[in-house]
């Protein structure tokens, strides 16, 4: 059985909406806080709404830089024989991680492959570390799953060495 598959990663929207969900939770907290450090001069409290309050605007404007165009995809390629490559097409141009004819990338150790998210680090020959988040919808439809089985193979083949 071939383990080839190439896909398109872009960014996902389900992580954009659970962005969305913690920022406004974060703001959601503050005000109660800032209510009980008000009724109780606790400097615990006004801590505790102080930094609701910036990570809420923090995660405000990730949200709202999430919500730009989309600021690079990544392609990767997965031979039939687990040789990975990948390119990240930015905006501006294209920066490519494999070059030529090398193996390309390799599948760092420290990698998370769930059955619902994949958390890859990838390593170019070069040196450089790539940290891509691959959610079943960032990816086009019917490919996650195999994209998914492409990364255990090459995971369980580098455990074997």
């Amino acid at each position: 059985m071939s383990i080839a598959v190439a896909v398109i990663v872009r960014p996902s929207p389900r992580s954009r909406w659970l962005l969305a969900i913690f920022a406004g939770g974060a703001c959601a907290v503050v005000w109660p806080l800032a209510e009980v450090a008000l009724a109780t001069a606790s400097g615990l409290a006004w801590a505790g709404a102080s930094a609701s309050a910036v990570v809420g605007l923090f995660f405000c404007v990730r949200v709202g830089l999430s919500l730009t165009p989309s600021r690079y995809v990544v392609a990767l390629d997965i031979s039939g024989v687990g040789q990975l490559r990948a390119a990240v097409y930015h905006s501006m141009g294209v920066a490519r991680l494999a070059a030529g004819a090398a193996p390309g990338c390799t599948l760092l150790p420290g990698s998370t492959l769930w059955p619902g998210l994949l958390l890859l680090r990838l390593r170019s020959a070069d040196g450089t570390v790539l940290q891509l988040v691959v959610w079943p919808d960032s990816v086009a439809a019917g490919l996650f799953r195999p994209l998914a089985a492409a990364c255990r193979a090459i995971a369980t083949c580098h455990t074997d060495d």
